[in-house]
């Protein structure tokens, strides 16, 4: 065994991990706050607690996640072999189901 290789058949996939950065930023974004309007036919309504509460930002654990989903899809785009010299048994084509 000479050692473990690793090529890309497009590496030019590669040039979008420069982008994960801006698209955290993207995620990081939230939208601007509603604009309140007081309507009194709904004053009835003021008293109430809502059931559910939404955070202000995305969870970083979450946003983690994200990033390194895409990053492995970005990867995989650029079709990694590992030993490309080596050939595999058999003759025909090969048929990978994930």
């Amino acid at each position: 065994m000479t050692g473990l290789e690793f090529v890309f058949l497009n590496p030019w996939f590669l040039l979008a991990l420069s982008g994960l950065p801006l698209l955290w930023l993207l995620l990081r974004i939230t939208p601007p706050a509603p604009r309140r309007v007081i309507l009194p036919t709904i004053a009835f309504l003021k008293d109430l607690i809502p059931k559910e509460k939404t955070p202000l930002q995305t969870p970083l654990w979450l946003l983690i996640l994200r990033i390194c989903i895409i990053a492995l899809v970005i990867f995989a785009m650029a079709r990694p072999i590992i030993n490309p010299g080596e050939e595999l048994p058999g003759n025909g084509p090969i048929r990978i189901v994930l």
